[in-house]
């Protein structure tokens, strides 16, 4: 395996991420990526992630408990009809297909209560709107 990536703002509850390679690989990425370049430091609640990363050794039962309400809450969305693609994460996208009904339903999910980011062209297709 070259490149190992990941981030830190969905299951650790912070900011950023990581890219693990070889010294060479992460030297191009650092001078040649403008989403590096124009980044700022990480700020000290950052260190929340190795006490997250702790927990996560210490206390397996709430991974466990994820697990299941994600699966309870994958299968009930599937069972109702929608799409939710091949995900095999916490993150399950809701794919709507057009902007305007994606941003439609986020509307009508935000007034039950619901929050959710919709997820549209250029981040995905513009036939492939979602809300996740």
């Amino acid at each position: 395996m070259d490149i190992i990536t990941g981030t830190f703002s969905k299951a650790l509850g912070n900011i950023g991420g990581y890219v693990i390679g070889s010294r060479e690989l992460i030297n191009f990425l650092k001078y040649q990526s403008k989403q590096h370049l124009f980044s700022t430091t990480a700020t000290p609640a950052i260190t929340g992630i190795i006490r997250a990363i702790e927990l996560v050794d210490e206390e397996p039962q709430w991974k466990d408990r994820l697990w299941e309400n994600i699966t309870y809450l994958k299968n009930g969305l599937i069972g109702l009809g929608f799409d939710v693609g091949t995900t095999a994460s916490a993150v399950i996208p809701v794919k709507v297909g057009e902007i305007p009904k994606t941003l439609e339903a986020g509307k009508l999910l935000l007034r039950a209560g619901v929050y959710t980011n919709p997820i549209m062209y250029p981040a995905v297709s513009r036939k492939n709107a979602r809300s996740g």
